[in-house]
């Protein structure tokens, strides 16, 4: 329950800094918010690596594959989703 509520609180708080991009938001400032969110949710941003054409935009969907550290030194791959309307961020979903 503690790890849902954190996992919501994080969430909550990605949305309320991230949620106005630009007028003119591209793919390109979708893909960044996106990446920005990602690590604000992760708990050693320092080990965010993302492999060349590991960001995948397409519509108001952004795609992230990913590796970074874990809460106990190991690192582990998934993806991360982010999902736009328009100019707002509306919701992120971590695989």
């Amino acid at each position: 329950m503690q790890r849902i509520t954190a996992t919501l609180l994080a969430s909550l708080a990605a949305l309320s800094c991230l949620s106005a991009l630009p007028a003119e938001a591209s793919e390109a400032h979708q893909r960044v918010y996106c990446k920005r969110a990602l690590k604000d949710r992760l708990r050693d941003p320092s080990s965010l690596k993302i492999p060349w054409g590991g960001i995948v935009a397409g519509g108001d969907v952004v795609r992230i594959s990913y590796r970074a550290r874990n809460g106990f030194g190991g690192m582990n791959s998934s993806t991360f989703y982010c999902e736009f309307d328009g100019k707002t961020l509306i919701r992120t979903v971590n695989n």
